[in-house]
């Protein structure tokens, strides 16, 4: 057992016995941007698949980006390719990133040319609330192909959704470590029947990082370079209240961005000039009725990206690669839910997309994608018994233009839930459920030159799990215990690893994988009298994933790469009035980088700490202003999620927000 190894079991083991007087914290009440009291900490009974974090536990963490949010939750693995500038992306229960559907304000947000949305790019200042739910959604007018979809991923902002003012303001800057510097700005005007929003961000940072790390036969040491990056986002929204029952709602979107790869640090050659730039167009819109028990949404969103590679240390005749890519989409869709005498209730929906990708790459299959998405479903309630019956259906028409190909698939995605409370005062859940997802490999994994095999077959997912949770509430403190135990079956698992640097990959499929694993969450909200609250989380997740393709494979039976088999995270959060410091801890055991478990392979495990320090000021009772300071891996660490892909050491943020209504 490595220091490293030791270190986080012990630090846990501590932080478990400390939580035992308490317990979990799955969500928080959710309040109005800035207005962050530290005792006001009050446990809602979510329900039992689904996590959230509101506004106020957000402007505690301070998360850079989506990607730090998503570190805290059970089952969930963030692999983040070397910090700022690097690429965030998401594993669920081992599940790749496609078995999570990601959606803002209702709309999806997805990638059919590189399949990862990169959640580093997505910021959380104008959030107010994160919801992370895993074998079903319980808001049924999400999306189809959300709700049909392994786990949803739902975020909620403030720019897109009717006022509690006439007028509101927010601003947030922030400034730190690595020349990082952003500022967020956003206006809503509200008014009985409508309400219009302007917002925008920009930021930047020259993302170099001093590092070091060990290669097995001494320590390396240098200074992170092509890692800087700049990007930003502007856009309107608009909604109308055209009834008494129904609503109108409009969104258009700029993003752009431009950022260095980073590459591998590999001893004695570190170097990297290849750049990723970025930009597009997003626009959505919906149509939502609801009256007597029957609720419709009707949505539609086109989206316009193009992307540019450059690689100048590539060798050809040009001295150079330069690869632009034009990604075009196209969604509609229409969800409806029908109550029936608050016990029964049905509900389905249908959804079509159409994705093609053009690029200046000679004899590029230049792809045309149809794909639709058919649901239909019955839940019944009654006393303290649920259930939930859905099945739904998917078609596939995958056409290469220049080879005048086409490939069409044919699935059906069944999904089954039953659960109970108990009558010890609704203190006990318990939920058993199985869900069936299917995803298509994305442009790249099947035809980019340098990475795409298009003989990748699509990727099926079969989930099974119980859950349980137990809530304690005596009369000072707030308590919750959650227990998942979950078994994953994947048929021809699509496998991306990182090569040469975080746009040149290697795709493949390994056949069939199984996970079993057990997912905690211990939580509590402690007062002591009217102006001290001490609040703390702490998350273990085991998951033993494994390669059962064929036994005589060397790599029969070992863990598949970058899933780590141990995971964990504590956080505590103590208060006075409005003035709060934040401790976070974060572990990850050791990994292998590739699914043959051998020592050459082996990623080390690690363990950070951050901590932060805030304080939230009120000047009237129109304005807020909150200041806060983070120290992130206070302990100087030198870890990677992703083998050579070195993390940042101690580093620093100073966050200022101001809020006025």
């Amino acid at each position: 057992m490595t220091l490293f190894t030791r270190t986080g079991f012990w630090l846990f083991f501590a932080a478990f016995l400390c939580s035992m007087p308490a317990v979990a914290q799955d969500s928080l009440h959710t309040s109005e941007h800035l207005s962050v009291d530290v005792r006001a900490f009050v446990l809602l009974r979510t329900p039992l698949t689904e996590i959230v974090f509101p506004r106020r536990e957000l402007d505690i963490v301070q998360p850079e980006d989506l990607g730090q949010v998503l570190l805290y939750i059970p089952g969930v693995q963030v692999k983040s390719y070397g910090g700022l500038g690097g690429f965030k992306t998401l594993s669920v229960r081992s599940l790749g990133g496609q078995h999570t559907a990601l959606t803002i304000d209702g709309f999806s947000i997805f990638d059919t040319q590189t399949g990862q949305v990169n959640l580093g790019l997505i910021q959380t200042d104008n959030l107010q609330r994160v919801a992370f739910s895993i074998g079903h959604s319980a808001d049924r007018l999400q999306p189809v192909s959300a709700q049909m979809s392994g786990s949803v991923l739902a975020l909620s902002s403030f720019e897109n959704q009717f006022g509690s003012f006439a007028n509101e303001f927010r601003y947030t800057g922030r400034a730190g470590s690595f020349g990082q510097f952003d500022n967020y700005l956003a206006f809503k005007h509200t008014r009985k029947k409508m309400y219009l929003s302007g917002f925008g961000k920009y930021r930047f940072a020259n993302g170099q990082y001093p590092y070091s790390f060990s290669n097995g036969y001494g320590n390396y040491s240098g200074v992170r370079g092509n890692n800087d990056f700049r990007d930003g986002y502007a856009g309107l929204s608009a909604g109308f209240r055209t009834g008494s029952h129904s609503t109108l709602r409009f969104t258009g979107r700029y993003h752009s961005s431009d950022q260095g790869l980073p590459g591998a640090v590999i001893i004695y050659n570190d170097g990297a000039g290849q750049r990723l730039a970025t930009s597009g167009y997003r626009f959505n819109g919906d149509f939502r009725f609801e009256r007597s028990g029957f609720s419709l949404r009707a949505y539609a969103q086109t989206s316009l990206d193009d992307m540019t590679y450059t690689d100048p240390d590539y060798f050809n005749q040009s001295g150079g690669l330069r690869n632009q890519y034009h990604n075009r989409l196209l969604q509609s869709g229409i969800s409806v839910v029908k109550n029936i005498r608050y016990t029964h209730s049905v509900y389905g929906g249908i959804e079509t997309r159409l994705a093609d990708l053009q690029t200046n790459i000679v004899n590029f299959a230049d792809p045309l994608r149809f794909h639709f998405f058919g649901m239909g479903g019955y839940a019944f309630s009654r006393g303290r018994f649920q259930s939930d019956v859905q099945l739904s259906t998917q078609y596939v028409s995958n056409w290469e233009q220049v080879s005048q190909t086409t490939r069409e698939y044919r699935v059906l995605n069944p999904y089954i839930s039953a659960g109970f409370e108990s009558l010890l005062h609704n203190h006990l859940r318990v939920t058993a459920w199985y869900r069936n997802s299917f995803r298509m490999p994305s442009f790249n994994e099947l035809y980019y030159n340098n990475v795409g095999n298009k003989e990748l077959l699509p990727e099926r997912a079969h989930q099974l799990a119980l859950s349980a949770d137990y809530t304690l509430r005596p009369a000072k403190e707030i308590l919750l215990l959650k227990v998942n135990a979950f078994f994953n079956r994947v048929e021809n698992q699509i496998l991306a690893i990182p090569t040469k640097n975080l746009f040149v990959w290697s795709m493949q499929n390994i056949g069939r994988t199984n996970t079993f694993g057990i997912e905690s969450s211990l939580s509590s909200n402690l007062r002591f009298g009217k102006a001290f609250s001490l609040n703390q989380v702490l998350n273990y997740t085991f998951q033993h994933t494994v390669d059962i393709s064929d036994p005589d494979s060397p790599s029969f039976r070992d863990q598949v790469a970058y899933i780590p088999k141990h995971t964990a995270s504590w956080q505590l959060t103590f208060g006075y009035r409005r003035y709060g410091l934040r401790l976070t801890t974060y572990y990850s055991s050791v990994r292998y980088s590739l699914n043959e478990n051998t020592a050459a392979n082996r990623v080390p495990g690690f363990v950070t700490l951050d901590a932060g320090l805030f304080n939230t000021f009120e000047i009237g009772d129109k304005h807020k202003l909150r200041v806060q300071f983070t120290a992130k891996n206070l302990l100087n660490q030198s870890y990677a999620f992703v083998r050579y892909f070195v993390m940042p050491g101690r580093n620093y943020l100073l966050t200022l927000s101001y809020a006025f209504h």
